[in-house]
């Protein structure tokens, strides 16, 4: 079972590698090219750079396979919990944010036990509570939904919630 995980974890890294050049790279070509503003706004310029933190740090995970399985394994779920919830919190419920924080309570189940998932749900749970809140109370000054889409994020947030335990 630890050899599959290991395999696992390293092509779930590999795909990653992708994946973030790809955000990146749709990042860059959607505020650059099709949005031409004359200065990005500060949400694209902490998202870019996240993005690209995250890539460069997958990178060296990826092939840094003296760290040990675990420490590679905890590290990749870190950045995906870290990246889901600022992209939540920076876009809200339209962002992929809440996908990553999926990605995050399923691969804990694979990449180690299903305990283990059960606490990383916990965590997503509170952490979508929390931004709910933030993001519902006016706390945030720069993101804050209209009043009309009070209730699309809340029910949005209840549907991921509800559904998360079913896709482990």
């Amino acid at each position: 079972l630890n050899e599959w995980r290991e395999l696992v974890l390293n092509w779930v890294l590999r795909g990653m590698i992708l994946l973030w050049l790809v955000i990146l790279t749709w990042g860059l070509i959607g505020i650059y090219i099709i949005q031409k503003p004359a200065e990005p706004s500060l949400v694209d310029k902490i998202l870019i750079g996240l993005c690209l933190g995250c890539a460069l740090t997958t990178l060296v995970i990826t092939f840094a396979t003296g760290l040990g399985y675990k420490l590679r394994a905890a590290l990749f779920l870190v950045i995906l919990y870290f990246y889901g919830a600022v992209n939540l919190l920076l876009l809200s419920y339209p962002g992929e944010g809440r996908i990553f924080l999926l990605a995050f309570v399923a691969l804990v189940a694979i990449l180690f036990d299903l305990r283990r998932s059960l606490y990383a749900l916990v965590l997503n749970f509170f952490t979508l509570a929390f931004i709910t809140y933030l993001q519902t109370t006016t706390v945030l000054t720069d993101v804050v939904p209209t009043s009309s889409d009070y209730v699309k994020l809340i029910n949005s947030n209840l549907i991921f919630n509800v559904l998360t335990p079913y896709r482990i």
